[in-house]
Protein backbone atom coordinates (compact mmCIF):
# COMPACT_ATOMS: atom_id res chain seq x y z
CA UNK A 1 0.00 0.00 0.00
CA UNK A 2 1.44 3.48 -1.33
CA UNK A 3 1.60 5.97 1.78
CA UNK A 4 2.08 9.68 1.25
CA UNK A 5 5.39 11.52 1.90
CA UNK A 6 5.36 13.07 5.38
CA UNK A 7 4.23 16.61 5.29
CA UNK A 8 5.59 20.32 6.78
CA UNK A 9 3.98 23.03 7.54
CA UNK A 10 5.44 26.45 6.88
CA UNK A 11 5.04 30.36 7.18
CA UNK A 12 6.58 33.05 5.12
CA UNK A 13 6.76 35.71 7.06
CA UNK A 14 8.20 39.68 7.38
CA UNK A 15 7.73 43.12 6.96
CA UNK A 16 5.47 44.56 5.05
CA UNK A 17 6.95 44.81 1.38
CA UNK A 18 9.90 42.76 2.22
CA UNK A 19 9.09 40.44 -0.60
CA UNK A 20 7.00 38.16 1.43
CA UNK A 21 3.97 37.53 -1.28
CA UNK A 22 6.91 36.78 -4.55
CA UNK A 23 7.65 34.29 -1.49
CA UNK A 24 4.78 32.85 -1.33
CA UNK A 25 3.80 32.80 -4.68
CA UNK A 26 6.87 30.34 -5.83
CA UNK A 27 6.50 27.78 -2.88
CA UNK A 28 2.58 26.90 -3.21
CA UNK A 29 3.14 26.80 -7.23
CA UNK A 30 5.24 24.09 -6.75
CA UNK A 31 3.77 20.70 -7.31
CA UNK A 32 4.54 19.42 -4.05
CA UNK A 33 3.39 22.45 -2.16
CA UNK A 34 0.01 24.14 -1.42
CA UNK A 35 -1.15 26.96 0.71
CA UNK A 36 -3.68 29.90 1.10
CA UNK A 37 -4.04 31.98 -2.16
CA UNK A 38 -4.51 35.20 0.01
CA UNK A 39 -2.13 36.87 2.63
CA UNK A 40 -3.55 35.80 5.88
CA UNK A 41 -4.15 38.43 8.74
CA UNK A 42 -2.19 38.16 12.36
CA UNK A 43 -5.39 38.98 13.50
CA UNK A 44 -7.22 37.09 14.72
CA UNK A 45 -5.02 33.45 13.60
CA UNK A 46 -2.54 34.42 15.84
CA UNK A 47 -3.96 36.20 18.67
CA UNK A 48 -7.31 33.98 19.62
CA UNK A 49 -6.96 31.35 17.24
CA UNK A 50 -10.53 28.77 17.58
CA UNK A 51 -11.51 31.08 20.50
CA UNK A 52 -12.27 33.56 17.61
CA UNK A 53 -15.22 30.99 16.69
CA UNK A 54 -16.27 30.11 20.67
CA UNK A 55 -16.45 30.87 23.98
CA UNK A 56 -13.10 30.28 24.77
CA UNK A 57 -13.75 27.77 27.26
CA UNK A 58 -11.20 25.76 25.85
CA UNK A 59 -8.34 23.62 27.78
CA UNK A 60 -4.51 24.44 26.98
CA UNK A 61 -4.46 21.27 24.68
CA UNK A 62 -7.57 22.03 23.01
CA UNK A 63 -6.11 25.23 22.14
CA UNK A 64 -3.29 24.11 20.22
CA UNK A 65 -5.13 21.19 19.04
CA UNK A 66 -7.31 24.09 17.54
CA UNK A 67 -4.39 26.25 16.07
CA UNK A 68 -3.25 23.23 14.28
CA UNK A 69 -6.94 22.15 12.62
CA UNK A 70 -6.76 26.05 11.34
CA UNK A 71 -3.55 26.22 9.83
CA UNK A 72 -4.41 22.77 8.64
CA UNK A 73 -7.81 24.21 7.34
CA UNK A 74 -6.80 27.31 5.57
CA UNK A 75 -3.19 25.65 4.24
CA UNK A 76 -4.31 22.37 2.94
CA UNK A 77 -6.63 22.74 0.13
CA UNK A 78 -6.48 19.36 -1.36
CA UNK A 79 -5.77 15.68 -0.05
CA UNK A 80 -2.98 15.22 -3.22
CA UNK A 81 -1.10 12.37 -1.86
CA UNK A 82 2.14 14.75 -3.70
CA UNK A 83 1.98 17.23 -1.55
CA UNK A 84 4.77 17.47 0.54
CA UNK A 85 4.67 20.80 2.28
CA UNK A 86 1.13 23.15 3.13
CA UNK A 87 1.36 26.83 4.62
CA UNK A 88 0.30 30.45 4.54
CA UNK A 89 2.46 33.95 4.25
CA UNK A 90 2.05 37.29 7.18
CA UNK A 91 3.36 40.58 6.16
CA UNK A 92 3.12 42.54 9.53
CA UNK A 93 2.49 45.69 9.67
CA UNK A 94 3.70 46.26 13.63
CA UNK A 95 6.44 45.04 16.00
CA UNK A 96 3.29 43.79 18.01
CA UNK A 97 1.84 42.08 15.52
CA UNK A 98 5.06 40.48 15.09
CA UNK A 99 4.82 40.11 18.58
CA UNK A 100 1.75 38.20 18.53
CA UNK A 101 2.49 35.83 15.53
CA UNK A 102 5.69 34.65 17.53
CA UNK A 103 4.16 34.28 20.76
CA UNK A 104 1.28 32.00 19.15
CA UNK A 105 4.32 30.09 17.09
CA UNK A 106 6.10 29.51 20.50
CA UNK A 107 2.83 27.97 22.20
CA UNK A 108 1.14 26.07 19.75
CA UNK A 109 2.55 26.00 16.45
CA UNK A 110 6.33 24.70 17.15
CA UNK A 111 6.63 22.23 14.35
CA UNK A 112 6.31 25.22 11.56
CA UNK A 113 9.00 25.84 9.59
CA UNK A 114 9.62 29.68 9.44
CA UNK A 115 10.57 31.48 5.94
CA UNK A 116 11.64 34.61 7.17
CA UNK A 117 12.01 37.13 4.26
CA UNK A 118 14.42 39.97 4.91
CA UNK A 119 14.87 43.27 2.92
CA UNK A 120 18.14 44.81 3.06
CA UNK A 121 17.30 48.13 0.88
CA UNK A 122 15.00 49.29 3.51
CA UNK A 123 14.60 52.83 1.66
CA UNK A 124 13.10 50.58 -1.26
CA UNK A 125 10.94 48.96 0.61
CA UNK A 126 9.18 51.55 2.15
CA UNK A 127 9.09 53.48 -1.31
CA UNK A 128 7.06 50.51 -2.47
CA UNK A 129 4.73 50.83 0.52
CA UNK A 130 4.43 54.38 -0.41
CA UNK A 131 4.15 53.86 -3.76
CA UNK A 132 1.65 50.88 -3.38
CA UNK A 133 -0.48 53.01 -0.77
CA UNK A 134 -0.98 55.77 -3.29
CA UNK A 135 -1.69 53.87 -6.70
CA UNK A 136 -3.20 50.82 -5.42
CA UNK A 137 -0.85 48.49 -7.08
CA UNK A 138 0.43 46.06 -4.91
CA UNK A 139 1.61 43.59 -7.10
CA UNK A 140 2.25 42.99 -10.84
CA UNK A 141 1.21 40.01 -12.82
CA UNK A 142 2.16 41.47 -16.00
CA UNK A 143 4.68 44.05 -17.97
CA UNK A 144 7.89 45.46 -16.58
CA UNK A 145 8.98 48.41 -13.93
CA UNK A 146 6.98 51.24 -14.05
CA UNK A 147 7.71 54.84 -15.04
CA UNK A 148 6.78 56.62 -12.12
CA UNK A 149 8.64 60.20 -11.46
CA UNK A 150 11.09 59.76 -8.35
CA UNK A 151 9.31 60.38 -5.33
CA UNK A 152 9.73 62.44 -1.82
CA UNK A 153 10.26 60.62 1.41
CA UNK A 154 9.92 62.83 4.79
CA UNK A 155 13.06 61.52 6.64
CA UNK A 156 11.06 61.76 9.87
CA UNK A 157 8.02 59.24 8.77
CA UNK A 158 10.50 56.72 7.27
CA UNK A 159 12.64 56.35 10.19
CA UNK A 160 10.02 55.35 11.90
CA UNK A 161 9.16 52.59 9.73
CA UNK A 162 12.84 51.69 9.71
CA UNK A 163 12.56 51.23 13.36
CA UNK A 164 10.03 49.12 13.39
CA UNK A 165 10.91 46.74 10.21
CA UNK A 166 14.04 46.21 12.62
CA UNK A 167 12.04 45.31 15.58
CA UNK A 168 9.89 42.98 13.55
CA UNK A 169 13.01 41.23 12.01
CA UNK A 170 14.46 40.78 15.75
CA UNK A 171 11.38 39.65 17.20
CA UNK A 172 11.01 36.48 14.45
CA UNK A 173 14.31 36.30 14.74
CA UNK A 174 13.95 35.12 18.09
CA UNK A 175 12.05 31.87 17.19
CA UNK A 176 15.50 30.57 15.39
CA UNK A 177 15.73 29.00 19.49
CA UNK A 178 12.71 27.47 18.82
CA UNK A 179 11.56 26.46 15.13
CA UNK A 180 13.50 25.32 12.04
CA UNK A 181 13.87 28.93 10.41
CA UNK A 182 15.55 30.22 7.12
CA UNK A 183 16.20 33.46 6.78
CA UNK A 184 15.78 35.41 3.09
CA UNK A 185 17.85 37.88 1.81
CA UNK A 186 15.43 39.58 -0.77
CA UNK A 187 17.84 40.81 -3.04
CA UNK A 188 19.82 37.59 -3.02
CA UNK A 189 17.39 34.29 -3.04
CA UNK A 190 14.29 36.16 -4.24
CA UNK A 191 15.90 38.52 -7.11
CA UNK A 192 18.47 36.48 -7.94
CA UNK A 193 16.74 33.43 -8.11
CA UNK A 194 17.79 31.69 -6.00
CA UNK A 195 14.56 29.61 -4.58
CA UNK A 196 16.29 25.95 -4.49
CA UNK A 197 17.45 27.10 -0.96
CA UNK A 198 14.05 27.51 0.71
CA UNK A 199 12.43 24.33 -1.91
CA UNK A 200 15.48 22.34 -0.21
CA UNK A 201 14.63 24.10 3.00
CA UNK A 202 10.93 22.79 2.66
CA UNK A 203 11.78 19.00 1.25
CA UNK A 204 10.33 20.35 -1.69
CA UNK A 205 11.68 18.70 -5.14
CA UNK A 206 14.19 21.19 -6.90
CA UNK A 207 12.25 22.49 -10.20
CA UNK A 208 12.88 25.88 -11.70
CA UNK A 209 10.15 28.35 -11.09
CA UNK A 210 8.59 28.44 -13.99
CA UNK A 211 4.88 29.59 -12.53
CA UNK A 212 6.31 33.07 -11.06
CA UNK A 213 5.23 35.35 -13.00
CA UNK A 214 5.21 38.73 -11.09
CA UNK A 215 7.12 41.82 -12.01
CA UNK A 216 8.64 44.05 -9.73
CA UNK A 217 5.62 47.43 -10.61
CA UNK A 218 8.92 50.25 -8.80
CA UNK A 219 12.39 51.08 -10.15
CA UNK A 220 15.18 50.95 -8.70
CA UNK A 221 15.61 53.02 -5.55
CA UNK A 222 18.09 54.91 -5.97
CA UNK A 223 16.57 56.32 -9.34
CA UNK A 224 13.44 56.63 -7.77
CA UNK A 225 13.41 58.12 -4.77
CA UNK A 226 14.71 61.88 -4.32
CA UNK A 227 17.45 61.88 -1.69
CA UNK A 228 18.09 58.35 -1.72
CA UNK A 229 21.67 58.78 -0.50
CA UNK A 230 20.79 61.80 2.61
CA UNK A 231 17.79 58.41 3.67
CA UNK A 232 20.74 56.05 3.75
CA UNK A 233 22.94 58.36 6.22
CA UNK A 234 19.93 59.29 8.58
CA UNK A 235 19.22 55.16 8.39
CA UNK A 236 22.86 54.08 9.26
CA UNK A 237 22.80 56.54 12.10
CA UNK A 238 19.97 54.32 13.59
CA UNK A 239 20.38 51.75 15.84
CA UNK A 240 19.89 48.20 15.41
CA UNK A 241 16.91 46.43 17.57
CA UNK A 242 18.18 44.00 19.88
CA UNK A 243 16.83 40.84 20.19
CA UNK A 244 16.57 40.00 24.30
CA UNK A 245 14.65 42.96 24.14
CA UNK A 246 12.29 42.14 21.69
CA UNK A 247 11.72 38.82 23.73
CA UNK A 248 11.05 40.43 26.85
CA UNK A 249 8.44 42.48 25.24
CA UNK A 250 7.34 39.21 24.03
CA UNK A 251 7.16 37.59 26.70
CA UNK A 252 5.47 40.97 28.68
CA UNK A 253 2.64 40.99 25.65
CA UNK A 254 2.40 37.52 26.50
CA UNK A 255 1.43 37.95 30.45
CA UNK A 256 -0.91 40.63 29.79
CA UNK A 257 -3.08 38.42 27.28
CA UNK A 258 -3.50 35.84 30.04
CA UNK A 259 -6.22 38.14 31.47
CA UNK A 260 -7.68 37.04 28.42
CA UNK A 261 -7.91 33.67 29.30
CA UNK A 262 -10.62 31.98 31.09
CA UNK A 263 -9.68 30.02 33.99
CA UNK A 264 -9.70 26.49 32.95
CA UNK A 265 -7.31 27.49 30.02
CA UNK A 266 -4.84 29.03 32.91
CA UNK A 267 -5.03 26.06 34.90
CA UNK A 268 -4.87 23.56 32.03
CA UNK A 269 -1.99 25.33 30.57
CA UNK A 270 0.01 25.42 34.40
CA UNK A 271 -0.49 22.13 34.59
CA UNK A 272 1.18 20.80 31.02
CA UNK A 273 4.31 23.53 31.95
CA UNK A 274 4.59 21.54 34.64
CA UNK A 275 4.60 18.32 33.06
CA UNK A 276 7.18 19.47 30.72
CA UNK A 277 9.59 20.96 33.49
CA UNK A 278 8.10 24.92 32.14
CA UNK A 279 8.09 26.05 35.84
CA UNK A 280 7.97 29.78 34.93
CA UNK A 281 5.40 29.91 32.40
CA UNK A 282 3.24 27.35 35.12
CA UNK A 283 3.27 30.04 38.25
CA UNK A 284 2.63 32.76 35.51
CA UNK A 285 -0.19 30.80 34.22
CA UNK A 286 -1.54 29.22 37.76
CA UNK A 287 -1.33 33.26 39.33
CA UNK A 288 -3.25 34.44 36.69
CA UNK A 289 -6.29 31.94 37.10
CA UNK A 290 -6.57 32.72 40.87
CA UNK A 291 -6.36 36.46 39.78
CA UNK A 292 -9.74 35.70 39.11
CA UNK A 293 -11.14 35.94 42.12
CA UNK A 294 -13.55 34.92 43.53
CA UNK A 295 -14.23 32.68 40.21
CA UNK A 296 -11.67 30.06 40.61
CA UNK A 297 -14.17 28.00 43.02
CA UNK A 298 -13.72 24.34 44.19
CA UNK A 299 -11.79 22.03 42.38
CA UNK A 300 -10.39 24.42 39.63
CA UNK A 301 -9.38 26.94 42.73
CA UNK A 302 -7.55 23.64 44.56
CA UNK A 303 -6.46 23.22 41.45
CA UNK A 304 -4.76 26.25 40.42
CA UNK A 305 -3.23 26.15 44.51
CA UNK A 306 -1.21 22.52 43.62
CA UNK A 307 0.03 24.03 40.23
CA UNK A 308 1.25 26.92 41.66
CA UNK A 309 2.81 25.29 44.82
CA UNK A 310 4.33 23.03 42.35
CA UNK A 311 5.97 25.80 40.05
CA UNK A 312 7.60 27.47 43.27
CA UNK A 313 8.90 24.11 44.08
CA UNK A 314 10.17 24.16 41.07
CA UNK A 315 11.73 27.20 40.96
CA UNK A 316 13.20 26.86 44.48
CA UNK A 317 12.84 31.06 44.91
CA UNK A 318 11.28 31.60 48.62
CA UNK A 319 11.15 35.37 47.49
CA UNK A 320 9.63 34.75 44.31
CA UNK A 321 6.90 32.11 45.95
CA UNK A 322 6.38 35.05 49.20
CA UNK A 323 6.00 37.93 46.27
CA UNK A 324 3.33 35.55 44.82
CA UNK A 325 1.43 35.01 48.18
CA UNK A 326 1.49 38.79 48.60
CA UNK A 327 -0.15 39.36 45.26
CA UNK A 328 -2.40 36.94 46.46
CA UNK A 329 -3.30 38.14 49.88
CA UNK A 330 -6.31 40.28 49.61
CA UNK A 331 -8.32 38.32 47.27
CA UNK A 332 -7.73 35.26 49.76
CA UNK A 333 -7.67 36.95 52.75
CA UNK A 334 -9.74 34.10 54.45
CA UNK A 335 -9.14 31.22 52.10
CA UNK A 336 -7.57 28.20 54.33
CA UNK A 337 -5.32 26.95 51.15
CA UNK A 338 -3.24 30.06 50.82
CA UNK A 339 -2.23 30.07 54.63
CA UNK A 340 -2.07 27.01 54.28
CA UNK A 341 0.53 27.37 50.95
CA UNK A 342 1.95 30.54 52.89
CA UNK A 343 3.21 28.11 55.35
CA UNK A 344 4.59 25.48 53.28
CA UNK A 345 6.94 28.65 51.40
CA UNK A 346 7.61 29.47 55.08
CA UNK A 347 9.12 26.24 56.12
CA UNK A 348 11.05 25.77 53.06
CA UNK A 349 13.03 28.73 54.07
CA UNK A 350 13.16 27.23 57.95
CA UNK A 351 10.37 30.27 59.26
CA UNK A 352 9.51 27.51 61.60
CA UNK A 353 7.80 29.80 64.01
CA UNK A 354 5.95 31.41 61.02
CA UNK A 355 5.29 28.30 59.08
CA UNK A 356 3.15 26.74 62.19
CA UNK A 357 1.38 29.90 62.88
CA UNK A 358 -0.13 29.81 58.88
CA UNK A 359 -0.75 25.95 59.33
CA UNK A 360 -2.48 27.05 62.61
CA UNK A 361 -4.17 29.90 60.91
CA UNK A 362 -5.47 27.81 58.07
CA UNK A 363 -7.01 25.13 60.34
CA UNK A 364 -8.81 28.09 61.82
CA UNK A 365 -10.12 28.94 58.25
CA UNK A 366 -10.81 25.63 57.77
CA UNK A 367 -10.93 22.67 60.34
CA UNK A 368 -11.15 19.96 57.58
CA UNK A 369 -8.22 20.79 55.67
CA UNK A 370 -6.50 17.68 56.71
CA UNK A 371 -2.69 18.56 54.64
CA UNK A 372 -2.88 21.45 57.38
CA UNK A 373 -3.30 19.49 60.05
CA UNK A 374 -0.66 17.05 58.81
CA UNK A 375 1.72 19.32 58.41
CA UNK A 376 1.14 21.21 61.27
CA UNK A 377 1.81 18.10 63.25
CA UNK A 378 4.81 16.99 61.31
CA UNK A 379 6.28 20.67 62.35
CA UNK A 380 5.53 20.49 65.81
CA UNK A 381 7.29 17.23 66.48
CA UNK A 382 10.14 18.41 64.74
CA UNK A 383 10.26 21.88 66.99
CA UNK A 384 9.29 19.30 70.42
Amino acid sequence: MLHAMPRSRFLVVGSQRSGSSVTHTCIVGHPEATGTGDEVRAEPLFTRGIAAFTCGNDTWPERQRGYRALFDALSLRDDDPAIRAHGMKVALASPSEAIDVANTLRDHLPDVRIVLIRRDDLIAQYASLHRAQATGIWHSFHGAASNSKPIAIATGPFLDYARDCRRILAQLRTLRHSHALLEVEYERTVVGGLWHEIFAFLGLTRLPPTWVAMQKVSPPARASVAGYDDLLAALQQLPQADEQQELAAARARAEARLGDDSVLTLVSRAQIALAAGRFDEAERAALAALDRAPQPIGTMRQAAFDALEAAWDGLGSVARALAGLQRLAAAYADDARLAMLRGVVLGFAQRAPEAIAEFERALRLDPGLLRARTLLADWRRSRA
